[in-house]
């Protein structure tokens, strides 16, 4: 089918612009980017609540880039969960892209859901950082068909 993509219904802004009290786990200090505000989810569990008014949505978007350098040529293992249901798993890409979800209804419900990106401990990098994922905006959008 064709869909056009309606305006998102929510928009997260991770950094110092995130709502206080909606970040919980493994988050790193938040930093700048030319892109704009940042966090970073360290090596674990890092949570996003997120409040819905509606469950009729279809995708959730985020724009993010792992914390490889720029000679490496590996992609970064990220799982998502939302609201404890396997929603996917993600090979990030060097450098800041927009990655998209299908949402199944029967994962959300109205008011507070959990968003949680779950990194990989023992995924080799040749940094001493704990940093794994830089998160700068996350969306929840409906498509219209």
């Amino acid at each position: 089918g064709h869909y056009v993509q309606d305006s998102p219904f929510l928009t997260f802004s991770f950094g110092s612009n995130a709502p206080p009290g909606s970040l919980n786990g493994a988050w790193e200090t938040h930093t700048r980017e030319p892109l704009g505000p940042i966090s970073w989810a360290k090596r674990g569990e890092a949570n996003i609540a997120l409040q819905f008014s509606q469950v009729s949505v279809d995708t959730l978007q985020f724009i993010a880039r792992p914390f490889i350098g720029s000679k490496e040529f590996a992609c970064y293992p990220v799982e998502i969960d939302i609201n404890g249901q396997a929603a996917a798993q993600l090979f990030l890409h060097r450098g800041w892209r927009t990655y998209a979800i299908p949402l199944r209804q029967d994962w959300l419900h109205l008011g507070k859901n959990i968003v949680t990106f779950r990194t990989n401990r023992d995924f080799p990098t040749f940094h001493p950082e704990h940093r794994t994922v830089a998160l700068n905006a996350l969306q929840v959008v409906s498509k219209t068909q």
